[in-house]
Parts: C-alpha cells; sequence; structure tokens
C-alpha cells in the first residue's frame, strides 16, 4: 500500500503479523512473493532498488531477468533515483514494482528478523 507524500511511503506486511513503513529498503533486507498455493516462496535478500519517474518504488533481488531489461534502464528518462548495495549492477535480478502488487502479496523481512534463521542455518551437527 502506497501513503501519499512527497516521497511516497510503502506500508508492507512483515512475517511477524505487522506492518513496516518505508520509503526505501534497508541494506539487508528480504522480500517473499506469495505464490498461487497461498504459500509465500523462501525470503530473498533485497540488492537494491529505483525510485521510478511515476514515484513508484521497484525492489531488486537476485533473480534470472537480464538487469538491462529493469524498468529503471527502459525508462526514456532514467530513474529519479536506484541503488545496489553491492555497489554495482549485477547481471541479472528479479524486480518487484510494489504498485503492481495487491495488499499481502509481499511480505517484507527487516533485516533484524532474518538473523536468527541465518544464525541458525550456519550451525553445524556433528
Amino acid at each position: 500500500m502506497k501513503i501519499a507524500t512527497s516521497t511516497p511511503i510503502y506500508s508492507l506486511p512483515t512475517p511477524g503479523g505487522g506492518q513496516i513503513l518505508f520509503s526505501q529498503p534497508a541494506p539487508g533486507s528480504s522480500l517473499a512473493l506469495r505464490l498461487s498455493s497461498g504459500h509465500y516462496q523462501l525470503p530473498q535478500p533485497i540488492i537494491g532498488y529505483a525510485r521510478l519517474a511515476g514515484g513508484q518504488l521497484a525492489l531488486y533481488t537476485a533473480g534470472a531477468m537480464a538487469s538491462g531489461f529493469r524498468t529503471a534502464a527502459e525508462e526514456p528518462s532514467g530513474p529519479l533515483d536506484e541503488y545496489f548495495f553491492a555497489g554495482s549492477v549485477p547481471p541479472r535480478l528479479s524486480e518487484y514494482q510494489l504498485d503492481e502488487y495487491a495488499p499481502g502479496d509481499l511480505l517484507y523481512y527487516p533485516a533484524t528478523e532474518l538473523a536468527p534463521a541465518l544464525m541458525i542455518a550456519h550451525v553445524n551437527v556433528a
């Protein structure tokens, strides 16, 4: 959901059942897409974002689409703002323009909520 301000603020649900308000993602945050089964895919780290000419926000995760086909690269005037957390455009990505998704279709994982899951994933069991 978009809240109208000079820089649009978006509201997305979080895994704990709450909502988060943001104008751009924080480094270390992740995004999950609701599948047709109603379940969410595994969260994918957000690698960057773009504020498009109409003020819409697009989030980028790793993916299969050639990065040259992202909306920000195809707009004649270019994006208002585009940033990749690693400092450069990756060769492939997935793009999620937030205005194109119904409420609840995207689940936002703030960086702090992913830390315990990442720690558990790295435990070696002998």
